[in-house]
């Protein structure tokens, strides 16, 4: 999540510039949630590059990662937990998939 920031996708724009004119981001995170009924999340713009913030927590139920996964049709999960072991990474990564009706990859 460190690279999710401002300034390193506008270097990675600039890097990958002659292939792309945009770069969107997608941000999960526990500290966007709203404040008493609020707006949740918010989008960070610099040139050509936009950066949401999507309210979520590591402690969310596997349901409401399941959602997330299916509404943003995620291509591709890096997992954040359970990274000590490849094999267990592996099979949540598998298992959110197929959930979300995205099938196995």
């Amino acid at each position: 999540m460190g690279h999710l920031r401002l300034d390193r996708l506008k270097a990675l724009l600039k890097v990958e510039g002659s292939r792309y004119d945009s770069l969107v981001a997608f941000r999960p995170s526990g500290w966007c949630l709203p404040r008493h009924g609020g707006r949740s999340g918010g989008i960070a713009r610099a040139g050509a590059v936009r950066l949401h913030e999507v309210p979520y927590s590591e402690h969310s139920s596997f349901t409401e990662l399941i959602s997330c996964v299916r509404d943003l049709r995620a291509g591709k999960i890096i997992p954040t937990v359970n990274t000590n072991s490849s094999g267990k990474a592996d099979a949540m990564v598998q298992m959110l998939l197929q959930h979300s009706s995205r099938g196995a990859k």
